[in-house]
């Protein structure tokens, strides 16, 4: 599946502030960890093989 094939998971990290510095940052960061939890449990749920996906995730966010 898409989820498993690309490295979607950086791109959407990429788009969210560590450390927002105002409340318009701050939604960013809350719609974008929002979107991300939907498309982590679908791959968990549905997809077959889809606990890659979730070490996939945990090791990019090590890295960052």
């Amino acid at each position: 599946s898409l989820l498993q094939c690309s490295v979607w998971q950086e791109w959407m990290l990429s788009l969210c502030f560590i450390n927002p510095k105002n409340s318009e940052e701050q939604k960013i960061t809350e719609m974008v960890y929002a979107i991300f939890r939907i498309l982590l449990y679908h791959a968990i749920k549905y997809e077959w093989g889809g606990w890659r996906v979730w070490v996939d995730t945990l090791s990019i966010t090590h890295s960052k």
